[in-house]
C-alpha cells in the first residue's frame, strides 16, 4: 500500500508493585511503500529504497509513588533511534529520535480545601 503498511501491530506491558509501575510498549510496521507523489505503485519495485522494509519502535516508562502525594516518573520513546522512512520528517516514528522524559505529580489535595 502507498504510504500504509499491510500489518502494524501494537503490544504493551505493565508490571507494578504496590509504588512501582514499569511500562513497555513496542510498536510493528511492515514494509510499505514509501510515500512519495514520484514512484507509481506499479513501477516501485524498480526504485532503489522505494520500500520501508519493516519498522519497531520501542518505549519504556515507570513511576514511582513516594507518597500519597508524590509520585516521580520518566521514561525513553523510541528507545533504538529509530529514524522515519524516507521522503517522510517524522513517520511512523517521530522527527527527533529518542527522547526522554521525567518529572514530578505533586497533589497538594481537593479542591473543595482550598476554599
Amino acid at each position: 500500500e502507498l504510504g500504509q503498511p499491510a500489518d502494524s501491530y501494537v503490544l504493551n506491558a505493565r508490571w507494578s508493585t504496590e509504588r512501582l509501575t514499569l511500562n513497555w510498549q513496542a510498536a510493528y510496521w511492515g514494509e510499505f511503500l514509501s510515500f512519495t507523489p514520484r514512484i507509481e505503485i506499479e513501477t516501485a519495485d524498480s526504485f532503489t529504497n522505494a520500500w520501508t522494509g519493516d519498522i519497531w519502535r520501542h518505549d519504556i516508562s515507570g513511576s514511582y509513588q513516594l507518597s500519597d502525594r508524590v509520585m516521580f516518573y520518566g521514561g525513553v520513546n523510541n528507545v533504538f533511534e529509530e529514524e522515519p522512512i524516507t521522503g517522510s520528517i517524522s513517520y511512523p516514528v517521530g522527527a527527533v529520535g529518542r527522547t526522554f522524559f521525567f518529572g514530578i505529580n505533586v497533589s497538594t489535595g481537593p479542591i473543595g480545601n482550598r476554599f
